[in-house]
């Protein structure tokens, strides 16, 4: 039999629920490895990182990555959901979902391991995920964007006596951008020419965990640079 153009539209846009359950499931398997195979301890247990305090566990650095990589991955999951067929609103709520439950999937692994269960981390993965979700339910992917990178600082030197653990991220970089294509647009198109810049917010620190804390930094820059995907 042939099927009336509207029988196969609503064919071809069926979302396709195997890829979304896969996209899903790699996340989760992800987490879940990245954190219950890393230096396994006996029992369960919680830790107060400190949040951004100079005290804190790595200055707060990865409280910045937890936000960062949670909303570039809840906006990449996003757009998965819709490459296979999911409606907006529904790929940015899975976006949402599997972004958090992902975090917290992390966080219960770091309860069996030397970190522990941080409700600071799981915060700023949800806030994260969060604002990337909001950005793209109100269309404004043009004004508002998240990134990380390296930056090549020389390396502190360590302290003999430092008994800190974990990553060191004297070379990485976390940044919330305010993009003028977007802002142009909205309010003064006479500016278009301007349209290749970008306004930014940094951190990042150095020293931590393994410098002396006298020489350990807690880095808030401001950045104007090039958008370099316009």
């Amino acid at each position: 039999a042939v099927r009336m153009p509207s029988e196969r539209h609503t064919d071809e846009t069926r979302p396709s629920h195997l890829a979304g359950a896969l996209m899903a499931g790699g996340v989760i398997i992800y987490n879940a490895a990245n954190s219950f195979l890393d230096h396994h301890e006996p029992g369960f247990h919680f830790a107060d990182e400190g949040w951004f305090r100079e005290d804190a566990y790595v200055g707060g650095a990865d409280k910045a990555g937890h936000f960062v990589k949670r909303a570039i991955m809840a906006r990449e999951l996003t757009i998965g959901y819709e490459y296979f067929g999911y409606p907006r609103p529904l790929s940015v709520l899975a976006g949402f979902a599997v972004s958090s439950f992902g975090g917290l999937v992390n966080e219960i692994g770091d309860g069996t391991n030397r970190y522990g269960f941080s409700y600071q981390d799981l915060i700023m993965d949800v806030l994260g995920a969060g604002a990337a979700s909001l950005v793209t339910l109100t269309n404004t992917e043009d004004l508002i964007g998240f990134r990380f990178g390296l930056v090549p600082n020389a390396s502190l030197p360590e302290d003999p006596d430092s008994d800190g653990f974990g990553k060191d991220y004297s070379h990485d970089i976390y940044t919330a951008d305010l993009l003028l294509t977007g802002l142009i647009r909205r309010t003064a198109p006479a500016l278009w020419p301007l349209r290749f810049l970008l306004a930014s917010v940094t951190y990042g620190t150095r020293g931590y965990p393994f410098s002396s804390p006298a020489v350990r930094q807690r880095l808030v820059g401001f950045e104007i640079g090039l958008n370099v995907g316009e």
